[in-house]
């Protein structure tokens, strides 16, 4: 799997940075980080069917070492 999901850019995100802006900059005053938040469509998703009990479904997208 070379490519998970993917997003576009989406004019709704103007509206979504503007509601979100009085928060999200109290919260990086708070906590000395810098948080950027952007609303984007999802274009395309990977719909994996593996088991997570035994660490199949992680081992998909990610490498663990040992």
């Amino acid at each position: 799997m070379d490519k998970g999901i993917t997003y576009s850019k989406h004019p709704w995100n103007k509206v979504f940075i503007e509601d979100k802006k009085t928060r999200l900059n109290k919260l990086n005053q708070e906590t000395g980080n810098n948080y950027v938040l952007n609303y984007q469509r999802i274009e395309k998703e990977i719909l994996l069917r593996l088991p997570a009990k035994d660490g199949k479904l992680c081992l998909v997208c990610h490498k663990f070492e040992k």
